[in-house]
């Protein structure tokens, strides 16, 4: 038996054939490795309350994994993009695929059979590590025991670079594969699969993987080299990535980083570089015209401010090293501080 383990998809009507894109990577990695069992880790949706386009999209994608002569069952787990709410309980979009072949978990679930325990999200955590626990005083979870999840750990950052997880990686003795961290890592018996294209320009320099879990239980990790995926150039370096930005086993979505505000018109631009360049959507951004780490202060006040005064100004140009004159900044400061007075009375 062959299981392929498939992270986050973040199903989204985004862009123009975006969906449709997703849909595609998917179904090409399920009809090449033709598993007897398909999990996805969770996040299959990026809104909690996704529009009719994305599940229609959703549905024609697992009616089409579901007809192949070699899949047994379907697994997805929910994440916390799936739910309505916060609520660990609430009933999700998913619920309406859970027929035939394909189980929505929306609760822990040990399947004896395969001896995979599947966890979804849990807005409180301990409640995952008491999943655990209920699990090995029945006697279920062995060396064997694979556990597929939707949550993070200790030391690992989410999607916004916040850690929201505090449970130890060494709590976890038998082989957990996990979704909810987009970035690929490995902690002791923990995979973190990241997910299978990128989702968003903060994750350009990610790497995209799959898993296949073979019938000896070896786990083996397959990168994936086409699908969906996010780029940023500064203009000046387009034509020397050309041929790279142009590999047609993609979906592209191209930023490029303009460094002046002037010498071109920014939709004649994007016109142009739609017709040079095999990519589905170009986005513009302007670089910072400073540097933001050598013009900051390393003034810090010891609480939250509700107002600005003259003395945090004094403190805060006194502490400054920006190649901002001072008057102006302090005059840009000082607009400030009376905008808090007015909202303060």
């Amino acid at each position: 038996m062959k299981t392929l383990v498939i992270g986050d998809l973040h199903l989204e009507d985004k862009y123009k054939g975006y969906l449709e894109a997703q849909h595609n990577c998917i179904k090409d990695i399920v009809y090449l490795e033709k598993p007897s069992v398909v999990v996805f880790l969770g996040d299959i949706f990026q809104f909690r309350k996704p529009d009719p386009a994305t599940l229609i999209e959703l549905d024609n994608l697992l009616n089409s994994i579901a007809m192949m002569p070699s899949i047994t069952a379907i697994y997805l787990l929910r994440g916390n993009h799936d739910s309505a709410t916060k609520s660990d309980t609430c009933i999700t979009a998913l619920s309406i695929f859970d027929k035939g072949r394909v189980n929505v978990i929306s609760s822990t679930k040990f399947i004896i059979d395969l001896n995979y325990l599947f966890i979804p999200h849990y807005e409180e955590e301990l409640m995952i590590l008491a999943r655990i626990n209920q699990f090995r005083k029945m006697n279920l979870i062995n060396n064997d025991t694979i556990i597929f999840g939707h949550f993070g750990f200790e030391g690992c950052l989410n999607t916004a670079g916040e850690e929201d997880f505090k449970i130890s990686p060494e709590d976890f003795d038998c082989t957990t594969i996990l979704g909810h961290i987009h970035k690929p890592d490995k902690k002791g018996n923990i995979i973190v699969l990241g997910t299978p294209y990128s989702t968003c320009f903060q994750e350009v320099d990610y790497s995209h993987q799959y898993a296949i879990i073979d019938h000896n239980r070896k786990i083996e990790l397959k990168p994936i080299n086409f699908g969906p995926r996010y780029l940023t150039f500064p203009l000046e370096a387009l034509e020397a990535n050309k041929d790279f930005i142009n590999d047609t086993k993609y979906f592209t979505i191209l930023r490029v980083l303009l460094s002046k505000l002037d010498g071109f018109d920014t939709l004649d631009l994007r016109k142009k570089l739609l017709e040079e360049y095999k990519v589905k959507f170009v986005d513009m951004k302007y670089l910072p015209f400073l540097d933001d780490k050598v013009n900051q202060s390393s003034y810090y006040t010891p609480e939250t401010l509700t107002e600005l005064t003259d003395d945090i100004i004094d403190k805060y140009i006194s502490e400054q090293k920006t190649s901002i004159p001072e008057a102006d900044l302090r005059k840009g400061l000082e607009l400030l501080k009376n905008e808090t007075q007015k909202d303060l009375h």
